[in-house]
């Protein structure tokens, strides 16, 4: 790291969202690939075929949100993200924006073990991690931002998501989103931006909010 489709993220970031990788930034980054790569074997947290594209898909993916990160949280929101598995989208969008609280919610046992780990080897604050099933656990969302880009079964959490929505919040919906009925007091957009027009995105994204 970095290849040409890093670089060409790295200058999205910069050029397009007035978002630059700060070298304390890219040495999280860069530390986080290394410590996904040495834990995958034991806790199969990205599927072997995926290993070597840790960088160049879905830590790419996971930058492609800091604009829309940048923008719900300029006044001092946070992040909640379901299904946090082995930290995309979170842990890459914590990298560059430290000091925005997350929470991050995960079911398994051995992985929330690897969050804490990956949590306190990138010396992170204001980061709670949940163990259990969304919605389950989380009686009611004040984050700005709901992220569940790893989640198996996303028909399962969308209406949860949606029915605990706050006002002012925004669901960034990384799975087709066409999927489901969503009901009228929900605003969907389907973005169409730099990133997509890039082929930098794994697949769809929208963003839902509640209608005023």
């Amino acid at each position: 790291m970095p290849d040409r489709t890093v670089l060409q993220a790295f200058e999205l970031l910069q050029n397009e969202d007035s978002i630059s990788i700060s070298t304390e930034a890219y040495s999280l980054i860069k530390q986080y690939a290394i410590f996904l790569r040495r834990w995958n074997d034991s806790l199969s947290l990205v599927s072997a075929g995926d290993l070597p594209l840790i960088e160049t898909a879905h830590l790419v993916d996971a930058l492609s949100l800091a604009p829309y990160v940048k923008k719900f949280c300029a006044d001092g929101g946070s992040i909640l993200d379901i299904g946090s598995g082995g930290g995309f989208p979170i842990i890459p969008l914590k990298c560059l924006f430290p000091d925005i609280p997350c929470t991050l919610v995960e079911r398994s046992t051995r992985k929330v073990g690897f969050l804490h780990r990956v949590v306190t080897h990138l010396n992170f604050s204001n980061t709670e991690i949940i163990h259990g099933a969304f919605p389950d656990v989380i009686d009611k969302i004040t984050a700005s931002i709901i992220t569940a880009r790893a989640v198996e079964r996303p028909e399962k959490i969308v209406s949860g998501i949606l029915s605990r929505l706050p006002k002012n919040g925004a669901f960034l919906c990384q799975f087709a989103a066409g999927r489901w009925t969503i009901p009228k007091t929900f605003h969907v957009e389907h973005i169409d931006d730099s990133w997509t027009h890039a082929g930098l995105r794994r697949g769809n994204f929208s963003i839902i909010t509640r209608q005023q």
